[in-house]
């Protein structure tokens, strides 16, 4: 689990990342998306650029990426909310706009608490979740669930 700490330490002190793990590879697999890791971020030593994605590659290229020290792609981001809503609304701004509707008051979330202190909570329980920065093309692994970087 290391490499999760890794990932959300590193969110919290660079919100400008969205960090992806990575998975140590068992084989050269053909039916999964692979990660090309490049140059460690700079002040990060165990988490890394990504150089570029493969998605499902034929064998010859499987065994290459596998040989190379690539990483199956997990799709497990770990990132900031408001870089991923920042994503969100660049890339399918329909969607943005749907999401931006408010919800209904927050208030009954929290049974008898007042409006106000469900939001200083729900502040609070974003920035232990969610202060995890993110540049789209940051990866990690780490031990059991991907490669230990570092």
């Amino acid at each position: 689990m290391a490499h999760i700490r890794t990932a959300l330490d590193t969110a919290r002190t660079r919100l400008d990342l969205v960090i992806l793990l990575g998975l140590d590879p068992e084989s050269p697999e053909v039916e999964y998306g692979w990660i090309e890791p490049t140059a460690p971020i700079v002040g990060h030593s165990r988490v890394f650029g990504v150089r570029r994605f493969w998605e499902k590659p034929n064998q010859l290229l499987a065994q290459v990426l596998h040989l190379r020290g690539c990483l199956w792609n997990s799709f497990v981001m770990v990132a900031a909310v408001q870089m991923l809503i920042d994503i969100i609304e660049s890339a399918i701004p329909e969607l943005y706009a749907f999401l931006r509707v408010p919800l209904p008051s927050l208030r009954f979330a929290r049974g008898n608490e007042s409006r106000q202190q469900t939001l200083r909570a729900h502040r609070r329980s974003k920035l232990l979740t969610s202060s995890v920065g993110a540049q789209p093309g940051a990866a990690c692994g780490g031990q059991g669930y991907g490669r230990e970087m570092g």
